[in-house]
């Protein structure tokens, strides 16, 4: 049998929202005396350890190991160098080859979810072809993928190997100098960087289609004109041959409290892919579309969905993509069917 691997949660950031905190390390905590989860880290700012040193007690009292930080003099767009530097700091506690779940103060997680992911075999081995680009040991676990958007994927937690999570932490300043890349600028930053230098079609991406209408109330129109423009369309099969093969999405509703995107949210189903970008698919009214789970993406790649003209097209740059070595597999391994009596999918 094949030994269990060490599995460790790393919290960084703010101590906000306590009783949700709270919540979350006595799951936490459960599934510690289960032998689910080998550690509980905690990785914060002085700043944060002073305003609140009950909560940091507190922790401490349940066993979880609290690392204090001077605060950070520089915080960057988004507050993106507390976050990569808090992790930074938390990946290093651990092995490279160990499972973590990293995740923040103001997010709980069903702990059902949580066990599935780390503990069903197979499901995050990493299946590509042979010559395929090969970025990370393991997939990657995270909640949900923005459609219209390469490389716009959940960041308030993920589970993967210590090592693939490492690659996700860079302190590159080119994204916010030399690309002009405004929303969704932490999350590109983070999900493209292991994948620059494997695809021209990525460059491409960061110089001309950053800016596909996140927040803007004319989104519905700037989504057509990206989905007419060939251009953009190659880059978005390249993007989404590179996450299928390294990422699993699955978010079940109300599975994760977090924020509004994280329940209720609708989705893309067994339609032709136009279908799947109507207007009525937003999940917010700032016009993010997500994919919650990533069963959709895999049959859209393995060519499973109805066809159509948007289909058509995206198969012929998808094989594009295929040849320059972004390869692809069917993963094979899925969740169960249901969590805690809620439905996966």
């Amino acid at each position: 049998m094949t030994e269990a691997r060490p599995f460790s949660v790393v919290v960084t950031g703010l101590l906000r929202e306590p009783e949700r905190f709270r919540r979350s390390v006595a799951s936490w905590t459960a599934m510690r005396k289960r032998g689910l989860i080998d550690r509980i880290i905690t990785v914060t700012w002085q700043s944060e350890a002073h305003r609140d040193p009950g909560a940091c007690d507190w922790l401490r009292e349940r066993g979880v190991e609290l690392i204090v930080r001077p605060d950070t003099k520089i915080q960057g767009i988004g507050n993106i160098w507390p976050q990569m530097l808090a992790m930074d700091v938390g990946l290093g506690e651990v092995g490279p080859g160990d499972l973590v779940f990293k995740t923040r103060t103001d997010l709980w997680i069903d702990p059902a979810l949580l066990e599935a992911v780390s503990q069903t075999p197979g499901y995050l081995d990493l299946d590509v072809p042979d010559g395929s680009m090969r970025v990370f040991d393991g997939r990657v676990w995270v909640p949900w993928f923005e459609m219209i958007t390469p490389f716009y994927l959940s960041d308030e937690c993920f589970v993967g190997r210590a090592s693939d999570l490492r690659r996700l932490v860079n302190y590159d300043e080119s994204y916010s100098l030399k690309h002009e890349v405004s929303c969704g600028i932490t999350h590109y930053r983070r999900f493209i960087h292991p994948f620059r230098g494997r695809s021209d079609q990525f460059e491409v991406f960061l110089d001309r289609f950053t800016d596909t209408g996140l927040g803007d109330p004319q989104r519905d129109e700037r989504q057509a004109a990206l989905l007419d423009d060939d251009a953009f369309l190659r880059c978005l099969a390249a993007a989404y041959a590179a996450i299928a093969s390294h990422f699993r999405f699955a978010s079940p509703d109300r599975s994760i409290e977090f924020r509004d995107w994280s329940s209720g949210t609708p989705g893309p189903g067994r339609e032709p892919m136009g279908a799947s970008f109507d207007p009525s698919r937003r999940g917010l009214e700032i016009g993010h579309r997500f994919c919650m789970d990533d069963r959709w993406l895999h049959a859209l790649l393995a060519g499973e969905l109805p066809r159509d003209q948007l289909g058509d097209r995206f198969a012929d740059f998808l094989g594009v993509s295929r040849e320059s070595g972004l390869g692809w597999c069917r993963p094979r391994a899925a969740l169960p069917e249901t969590l805690g009596g809620v439905a996966v999918g």
